[in-house]
């Protein structure tokens, strides 16, 4: 249970610092996330696990908040889209180990799923 909340409270932290950097200084989603990305990467290399990457969930997080404003306008968003990605991340670990884009898939599931949800209720 610890192990899901550190990933979840990782992705959540990409999610918000992209999220609010494009809200404060008005800056493009792409920029956002390739800031929060190389910042992410310099991460001292004693915060990695061999199971828990740090700083790709950094970065995962920062794909999510690539959506548009209009499917994350908020904070809760923000953590319901992190929260999905996280269940995502977990599942797929196992499932797919090694594959490239596999972030920015995650991502897309988890707004997709967010954007869906607000087209039901």
């Amino acid at each position: 249970m610890q192990h899901v909340l550190k990933i979840f409270l990782v992705i959540f932290l990409g999610c918000a610092s992209s999220w609010w950097l494009q809200q404060r200084f008005h800056l493009s989603a792409i920029l956002c996330s390739a800031v929060l990305g190389l910042t992410a990467s310099l991460l001292p290399k004693k915060f990695n696990t061999k199971s828990l990457h740090y700083s790709s969930l950094i970065y995962l997080g920062s794909f999510i908040a690539m959506s548009s404003h209009l499917i994350l306008p908020g904070v809760l968003h923000l953590l319901l889209a992190s929260a999905i990605a996280t269940a995502i991340t977990i599942w797929s670990s196992s499932v797919c180990s090694g594959l490239g884009g596999r972030l920015g898939s995650i991502a897309f599931i988890a707004s997709l799923i967010l954007w869906w949800g607000g087209k039901i209720w």
